[in-house]
């Protein structure tokens, strides 16, 4: 039963916050942008931003694997707030943190384009559709 509601409050906070972090995007409001993928990256995923700022893009595959093996759903939505922060960075100025975002989303979206779970495939396409459009 736990299990299922921390489930359950994950999808809809990954939801919400996406949708928060796009709608900012559209309203050139990069800062805000910025703050709500620091709570996503924090709350949904457990992470650091810091710690995400401070890898190699090549290295968040690993830190989200378990085992040795992708949590696809994860590294998804790292994917998903990456390329959104990446264009909250081209919106900014900050060229050099927006490649370094751009690249790291990249990453992480790849297994879901390859995947065989169409709901993943889908939202990979649309993460990589914004990177594009952001100049990536």
């Amino acid at each position: 039963m736990y299990q299922s509601d921390w489930i359950l409050r994950q999808v809809e906070l990954r939801g919400t916050l996406l949708k928060r972090m796009l709608s900012a995007l559209r309203e050139q409001r990069p800062d805000e942008v910025l703050r709500l993928a620091e709570e996503a990256i924090g709350e949904v995923l457990d992470l650091d931003v810091s710690l995400i700022d401070s890898l190699a893009p090549e290295a968040l595959p690993a830190l989200l694997g378990a085992g040795g093996e992708i949590d696809p759903q994860r590294a998804l939505l790292l994917g998903e707030v990456l390329a959104t922060r990446a264009a909250a960075f081209v919106q900014t100025g900050e060229d050099e943190r927006a490649v370094h975002q751009a690249r790291a989303a990249q990453l992480l979206l790849e297994p879901a384009l390859v995947g065989e779970d169409r709901e993943l495939r889908e939202r990979a396409v649309k993460a990589i559709d914004l990177l594009s459009e952001s100049g990536f």
